[in-house]
């Protein structure tokens, strides 16, 4: 690898970290913004107890109601399984047609998504409950 290809590739990784922090940074500031209209109209202490001790209070009533019964983690473990098998299974002849490598491992990250799109299609609906309390 030449030197320019290092330093090519070393100033976009350092332009992606740049791009990540500055949102992370504005997302924070819209955050902060947003806290502090509701603080003002709310109250501040019990803003910060309701967004930093709620959530405690959601988890006490319904963890206990999360069954542990194997008939149902069992078949959302097997189709998660089948799922990462399947984009093993698809997407590997297309890598091979573009002549790239397919390994498991990207198939794995890939499904990995999957039970983060489920986290979020419950996060989503909470935030907004937590919202709504919020403003009365």
């Amino acid at each position: 690898m030449t030197t320019e290809r290092k330093t090519w590739r070393s100033n976009s990784l350092a332009l992606v970290v740049s791009i990540f922090w500055a949102v992370v940074i504005l997302v924070g500031l819209v955050v902060a913004l947003f806290l502090l209209a509701l603080g003002s109209q709310f109250g501040a202490t019990q803003l910060l107890f309701r967004l930093l001790v709620g959530f405690w209070f959601f988890l006490a009533t319904n963890l206990p109601l999360i069954s542990t019964n194997a008939a149902t983690w069992v078949p959302g473990l097997a189709a998660f399984g089948l799922a990462v098998v399947g984009i093993h299974v698809f997407l590997r002849p297309w890598a091979v047609k573009k002549g790239k490598r397919w390994p498991v491992g990207n198939s794995l990250a890939l499904g990995a998504v999957i039970p983060v799109l489920f986290v979020i299609a419950f996060l989503v609906p909470g935030i907004l409950l937590q919202l709504q309390g919020l403003s009365g």
